[in-house]
């Protein structure tokens, strides 16, 4: 998929959160009490590893292109796309606090 849209990018950091924060509750037995939680903030079909996501970015000074560093299989924060998007940074904490209570 190619697209110039910054939410497309953080959209889909939230879905790869999602899909890690989805294994780690299905490890810790408190799928009942928990992933019905984590699915009020993210649907079960939207979740997708981080191994089936590569993100680039077009530096439009000199037309190189590079990939986005990661953290956990989560494209890094400090990149201009992720930079304006305050929504999306909500959602993302919503999840990490359902994983606090892991």
């Amino acid at each position: 998929m190619t697209t110039h849209s910054p939410y497309i990018v953080n959209y889909l950091s939230i879905a790869i959160e999602g899909k890690s924060l989805k294994n780690k509750i299905d490890a810790s037995g408190k799928t009942n009490e928990l992933l019905h939680k984590m699915h009020e903030i993210i649907p079960a079909k939207s979740l997708i590893s981080a191994e089936d996501v590569a993100i680039y970015q077009l530096n439009e000074m000199d037309g190189s292109i590079s990939r986005l560093p990661t953290y956990e299989g989560i494209p890094a924060d400090n990149n201009y796309l992720n930079m304006v998007l305050r929504e999306g940074n909500q959602i993302f904490d919503s999840l990490l606090e359902i994983e606090e209570e892991i």
